[in-house]
């Protein structure tokens, strides 16, 4: 059996291909699977290219949480109960085992049960016809529904799928939705729930020439809340020169940690996403490096033009902060971003010249500042112990969640189920790597 390649492969993955086709099983099987309803599931595991055949499917129960992970934008999840509508239709109408299996994917899944019971889209004359069917949907509904993604930015999963006429595009408090076809030149929603228009959408409409139907575009989901606090440290020295004229400069080391969020998504979606996407973790490595580089450049800054020395930057490094506070932000600014909170944890030089930080550092935190203790690592800090790693709200002792923005504070092991921080980089149980939300 072969079906056309209709199927777009940055789409339809493996797994979410698999979590789609166990979706129409128990719909189909659900008051016992006909021949035509089997040919049907063969011409969408072919065109799929899933790894699997309808025995492995039989054997493989239906799991609700499974396929919302697998199934991660509430428009595939509408698109698979639409599917299932249509498939009901194929051995003359849906039964009342379908039905109610119909309605229990529709809750389940979180879409809702009037979708489930609308009349179907397409009786199809032949099983074949269910692949052109899925693959020729255009995306109707946008929303960040990705729910292990938590980072700043999260690429709408439609793979070459266009843009529907109309289409609902929500965008929730906190976030900002660019849509594009060129990265360079975008629309920006704010959060609302808005329709896809060449009168919403006016940049969109004049470079694709749109006025109606579908339109080609890419959407980007930004999240204008603070980033987890990231570590920053010096990679290379920081050269400011000493106390004695005509001396070699003295290399200096810094390290901290620091939050920061998006303020203007108009400048930071240019700047970071010039592809249309950014990983998170590439993302968070390109602003520790914006952290460490701009505090350097105030060190310099405060040597060049107010003449401080390597030796009088070590012995009053708790003003230090203050000082570098307007390069740091502005830095930050021309990029979108507003620092939230900005820590020296530690200004170090050579060991050999005996020149050693002395006083208390300073933190900048959300325009103002308070005492930190010089010198301990973020890891064993009480602040860092009992402050949420999201939002930074305090926190009693082994809090389980942020009272604030409910983020978890405490998980599982994988290995051996000993409850650890989402900091933890291992368990302190069986040693085991851990795959944690907060930073390290």
């Amino acid at each position: 059996m072969s079906a056309p390649a209709l199927f777009d492969p940055q789409l339809w993955t493996p797994p979410r291909a698999l979590a789609f086709a166990r979706g129409l099983y128990h719909v189909a099987a659900s008051d016992g699977i006909t021949a035509d309803e089997r040919a049907l599931l063969g011409h969408f595991l072919d065109a799929a290219g899933a790894p699997a055949d309808l025995d492995a499917l039989i054997a493989t129960p239906f799991d609700f949480a499974d396929a919302r992970r697998e199934l991660d934008s509430h428009w595939i999840r509408r698109l698979m109960v639409r599917a299932c509508r249509v498939l009901a239709e194929i051995d003359g109408g849906p039964t009342d085992g379908e039905r109610d299996a119909l309605r229990a994917m529709a809750l389940g899944l979180g879409v809702g049960e009037r979708l489930a019971l609308a009349p179907a889209e397409r009786i199809l004359s032949r099983p074949a016809e269910i692949v052109p069917w899925i693959a020729g949907q255009p995306v109707d509904w946008v929303s960040w529904d990705d729910e292990a993604q938590a980072g700043t930015f999260w690429s709408f999963p439609a793979g070459t799928a266009p843009l529907a006429y109309g289409a609902k595009l929500m965008v929730a408090r906190g976030q900002a939705l660019a849509v594009f076809r060129e990265p360079s030149s975008f629309d920006l929603l704010p959060d609302g729930v808005h329709e896809a228009t060449p009168e919403t959408l006016p940049v969109l409409a004049e470079s694709a020439g749109w006025q109606s139907g579908p339109v080609a575009a890419r959407l980007t989901f930004i999240s204008l809340g603070p980033t987890d606090m990231l570590r920053w440290g010096s990679v290379d020295p920081i050269a400011v020169p000493g106390a004695t004229t005509g001396a070699e400069p003295v290399p200096l080391r810094a390290f901290g940690r620091f939050s920061v969020r998006i303020g203007d998504a108009s400048r930071a979606f240019p700047r970071f996403c010039r592809t249309g996407f950014l990983p998170t973790e590439e993302f968070e490595t390109r602003v520790r490096r914006m952290a460490a580089g701009r505090f350097g450049e105030a060190l310099r800054e405060l040597a060049q033009t107010e003449g401080w020395s390597a030796e009088r930057l070590l012995q009053e490094s708790g003003s230090v902060i203050d000082r570098a506070r307007p390069t740091i932000e502005r830095a930050f600014a021309e990029a979108g971003l507003v620092v939230r909170r900005f820590e020296m944890e530690s200004l170090t030089g050579p060991l050999a010249l005996e020149l050693r930080t002395t006083g208390g550092s300073r933190v900048l935190n959300g325009g103002g500042f308070a005492n930190q203790t010089h010198g301990q690592s973020a890891a064993v800090t009480p602040e860092a112990a009992l402050s949420c790693h999201r939002c930074l709200n305090a926190l009693p002792p082994n809090a389980r969640f942020c009272a604030q923005c409910g983020a978890p504070q405490r998980k599982a092991c994988a290995t051996c189920g000993t409850d650890v921080s989402v900091r933890a980089k291992f368990c302190p149980q069986c040693g085991s790597a851990q795959a944690g939300t907060g930073p390290t």
